[in-house]
């Protein structure tokens, strides 16, 4: 929902836009994505805060590993 159908980032209103834009009003897709827009825009808000969470945590992980090697680190 956050990749247009080139492959380009967009948000997911403008991707759900896009969507309504190119089925059409009349067209069953289009129904769907308007019934399902909140479920979709929760979905996705949700996803975007783990992965933000589990970036977090690998940057401190990586610390972590990156400090213990300079302190544990042997003298040439």
């Amino acid at each position: 929902m956050t990749t247009s159908p080139d492959g380009e980032p967009v948000s997911a209103r403008e991707r759900i836009a896009e969507i309504k834009e190119r089925y059409g009003p009349g067209d069953i897709v289009t129904q769907f994505i308007t019934e399902g827009a909140a479920e979709l825009l929760a979905a996705v808000e949700r996803t975007e805060r783990r992965l933000t969470s589990e970036q977090a945590n690998l940057a401190e992980i990586w610390l972590r590993l990156l400090l213990q090697r300079v302190v544990y680190a042997e003298p040439h």
